[in-house]
């Protein structure tokens, strides 16, 4: 089982669980190059994705650098930023990342207990936007290629237009797609040819896999169970 398996598992249970286990895997997902370094110098300007309206309203209240997000002095003298009016979780969601991915809050008493309630929620949203899928209970018995063959497509690194079509033609696992010939794939109602090359590089690239030209008498048993 895979640590993204695991975390999906986990994704309904307990929320410091998950955050704990899916820190491990974004952060060694993400180049470790590219850690930014905290020192005063770092403008809240650099904070990848964060809205002109959430700078502004930072920089008014002398939010300059990150090093200002985190200092309790400074957050007892010019207020609560991540209470802001007129500021939802939508404009704060790209600090709560920034904070996040670079490991810059330790545990509650880090800032305030209301911030760390409120950052544990970005936290989880963001977790379960990367993860992508809902999460399902494994099958631990089944082998490697077994849970190949019942992964969802949904849940497939397949092209997005590649699973609607197929999905709406009632092929729904990997096992099932390899089924199907290269010729069959191609007939699929609004099934193009840049649709179909796609998909035939994405399954082999992502998966080693490849459709039969032709139908041969071999058959993939389709797994009733999801990985």
């Amino acid at each position: 089982m895979t640590k993204k398996e695991l975390a999906k598992y986990v994704l309904t249970h307990n929320l410091n669980e998950v955050i704990e286990i899916c820190k491990k895997i974004i952060n060694t997902e993400d180049n470790a190059d590219n850690e930014i370094i905290l020192t005063d110098s770092i403008s809240i300007n650099d904070i990848p994705d964060i809205s002109r309206k959430m700078l502004y309203q930072l920089q008014t209240l002398h939010y300059d650098n990150v090093t200002d997000l985190l200092d309790k002095e400074h957050i007892e003298k010019y207020g609560r930023w991540w209470y802001l009016r007129g500021v939802g979780k939508k404009s704060l969601m790209p600090i709560m990342v920034y904070l996040y991915k670079n490991n810059l809050i330790k545990d509650e008493n880090t800032i305030n207990i209301s911030f760390f309630e409120l950052y544990n929620y970005c936290i989880h949203i963001y977790l379960k936007k990367n993860l992508t899928t809902t999460p399902e209970k494994i099958n631990f018995d089944l082998s490697d290629k077994e849970r190949l063959m019942a992964l969802k497509l949904e849940n497939s690194k397949l092209p997005q237009r590649a699973k609607t079509i197929l999905i709406s033609n009632n092929i729904k696992t990997i096992g099932e797609l390899l089924n199907i010939t290269k010729n069959e794939l191609s007939n699929f109602p609004q099934f193009g040819w840049k649709t179909f090359n796609d998909t035939i590089k994405s399954l082999k690239d992502n998966y080693g896999l490849e459709l039969e030209e032709i139908k041969s008498h071999s058959y993939i048993e389709p797994f009733s169970e999801v990985c």
